[in-house]
């Protein structure tokens, strides 16, 4: 992503440059009638991102001037551009919609950070704003401060390309506060804030997923079983670790005549913990399933009938796709293979009825809720 970064900058500047049409702009500000209305917003997990008003001064000294409608006295705004910073698992997004006066729809742009960096996202972000509300005033000088060839921009260079017909609304803003973090570095925090040497503070700390399940088994018990289970997973990143509860419906087989309990019946139940280490490639991951529980067999209209329980452990492996239903919800579907650690068999009169087999199948369905984790800055 690194290396098609400064691509994608050119790209953009060269849609919004036509999406707001090369009018040319005066050397002083621009009248009332020109001006235009800025939405900001930063959804949930996106609260660590620069708020509004460092992101309108950051526009208003790429400008130099204040493009702003504020005033109830002011004319009608010319165009409004809305912001909008989301997050979905590890990648931010930002979305730019610029509408006219009227309400007419003049265009969109979609921009995403696979690496979680607000700083990188919002340059782009600031500069978009930017470009749609006046595209020949910010290609003057200015710009070079916010896509400087210099990892460490000299903070004068950006006080320097401002014009200097600038009005008075834009006078007296920290201008040095203006000059956007270049891409090159994206380990750098928002100019307002103390350099860093570290990210970590601008990145999500994980994702935290609960739920509830649906499962349907074969060999885990004398007949097919289904059941139901509870699941809880951290992820962060491609890792998971995750926990999980299960508990099986008792399934049956016939007793044979021949084993004594001729018209009768035994059957099992099931009841499992597991941890589950994950590594995920997209919304498809693999697990290594690591299984203790219970197992109790029963005998039902058969002579001297009892009941046992039995410990049961297992190892084995899942492989799942996880899919998220927007920022709140989201659905899986996993096959799990164990392999028993602990034999078990259910006996009528002495002979074997029933016994757990070399390996068992699993196949659940999930359905549950999504919660954001964010590290605490330093």
């Amino acid at each position: 992503m690194r290396a098609c970064y400064p691509c994608r900058v050119l790209s953009f500047v060269v849609w919004l440059y036509a999406l707001a049409g090369a009018e040319p702009a005066a050397a002083a500000a621009p009248p009332a009638a020109e001006r235009v209305r800025f939405i900001y917003s930063r959804d949930a997990g996106a609260e660590h991102c620069p708020d509004e008003r460092v992101v309108q001064e950051r526009i208003v000294a790429l400008l130099g001037y204040d493009p702003f409608a504020v005033d109830a006295g002011q004319a009608p705004a010319r165009r409004t551009v809305t912001a909008v910073i989301t997050r979905t698992g590890a990648t931010l997004s930002a979305r730019v919609e610029a509408r006219e006066a009227d309400g007419r729809y003049a265009g969109e742009r979609l921009i995403s950070s696979e690496r979680n960096d607000c700083v990188e996202l919002a340059a782009v972000l600031e500069l978009a704003v930017a470009i749609a509300i006046d595209p020949v005033r910010v290609r003057d000088p200015a710009i070079a401060a916010v896509v400087p060839a210099d990892p460490e921009p000299d903070p004068g260079a950006a006080i320097a390309p401002l014009p200097a017909a600038a009005p008075s609304s834009a006078e007296g803003r920290p201008v040095t506060e203006a000059v956007v973090a270049p891409t090159s570095t994206p380990d750098s925090k928002p100019p307002a804030a103390p350099p860093s040497s570290s990210s970590s503070s601008q990145r999500a700390g994980g994702e935290l997923r609960v739920g509830l399940g649906a499962f349907g088994a074969l060999g885990a018990a004398p007949g097919p079983a289904v059941g139901g289970g509870a699941r809880a997973q951290f992820r962060r990143g491609w890792l998971g670790m995750g926990i999980e509860g299960r508990a099986d419906l008792p399934a049956s087989t016939a007793a044979d005549a021949g084993a004594g309990g001729g018209g009768g019946a035994v059957r099992s139940s099931l009841v499992l913990g597991s941890l589950l280490p994950c590594a995920y490639a997209g919304p498809v991951g693999s697990c290594l399933v690591l299984a203790v529980g219970a197992l109790r067999g029963q005998g039902r209209d058969l002579p001297d009938a009892r009941t046992a329980t039995t410990p049961f452990a297992a190892a084995g492996g899942r492989i799942g796709i996880d899919i998220s239903l927007g920022r709140s919800w989201w659905f899986a579907a996993a096959l799990d293979v164990l392999v028993p650690m602990t034999p078990t068999a259910l006996r009528v009169g002495g002979s074997e009825v029933w016994r757990t087999p070399a390996t068992s199948g699993a196949l659940g369905l999930f359905f549950g809720r999504r919660f954001f984790v964010t590290d605490s800055p330093p």
